[in-house]
């Protein structure tokens, strides 16, 4: 019975050792397959012909509705010119105080929906930009055998990368030959 309980910690001491052994193997064959690699996202937004593209039509969305705001802001604007130069001669609550007031109200609340009506637009126009931007990512990780690809900002996220990995301007070839 002494025999076996001298071989115990042995026994111990061995399947540890293998269990370690194995599962460096295991860890290190794995890491060596994987594929990594990182790319500038401020560089890929800001290079992405699709983010002009983005951009001219947001601008040619809202320059139509400022146009209506100016009209509105002008029409506003000379009838209030008219009521402070006959102010003196008016009643009380005249008709024309009444429609000046009116007026205003509706500059301010068509620039409310206007300035709401853009952001949506913007946000709307950049998150179908961002899908196609990620699934282009995802197709190029996939189709290249990368296990991970990196996003890195100016703020941070990678503290180091060899500018090898660096996939950004492959990915941004790729997206504005398919945008066209």
């Amino acid at each position: 019975m002494q025999k076996q309980t001298r071989w115990f910690p042995l026994a111990i001491i061995v399947a540890i050792v293998l269990n370690f052994g194995f599962t460096s193997y295991i860890y290190f064959k794995k890491t060596a397959t994987t594929k990594i690699a990182y790319l500038d996202a401020i560089q890929l937004i800001g290079k992405y012909k699709g983010t002009n593209a983005l951009k001219a039509d947001l601008d040619l969305k809202a320059s139509g509705w400022r146009a209506n705001l100016d009209t509105l802001k002008s029409e506003f604007e000379k009838l209030n010119a008219n009521f402070e130069k006959n102010k003196s001669k008016l009643p009380p609550n005249s008709k024309l105080e009444e429609a000046v007031i009116k007026k205003r109200q509706q500059y301010l609340d068509y620039q409310q929906v206007i300035e709401e009506k853009i952001k949506k637009s913007e946000k709307e126009a950049m998150d179908a930009m961002l899908i196609r931007v990620n699934e282009t990512i995802e197709k190029y990780g996939h189709d290249h055998g990368y296990s991970i690809i990196l996003s890195g900002t100016q703020l941070g996220v990678i503290a180091y990368a060899d500018k090898g990995l660096d996939v950004t301007n492959e990915i941004l070839e790729i997206i504005n030959r398919d945008n066209k």
